[in-house]
């Protein structure tokens, strides 16, 4: 049986996707002096230059007030 070596690399918060969600979370969390580790399966830098999502969303109001405190 083969086993996987297990990373020391700790993180007190560890966020999955940088969708609507994981990037508030993110946001939400930069200044808590916390480690936090991202993990985007589509991320690269080349999406983030060439590429605009036109997607239009929805925001209930409630989201609309964390959005807009934490300045997004």
């Amino acid at each position: 049986m083969q086993t996987k070596p297990v990373s020391q690399n700790k993180s007190d918060l560890i966020i999955l996707g940088l969708g609507l969600i994981g990037t508030s979370l993110a946001v939400s969390m930069q200044n808590q002096g916390l480690q936090i580790k991202i993990l985007e399966h589509h991320f690269s830098e080349a999406t983030l230059v060439l590429q605009k999502d036109m997607r239009f969303i929805t925001v209930s109001y409630v989201s609309y007030q964390i959005l807009h405190t934490l300045g997004v």
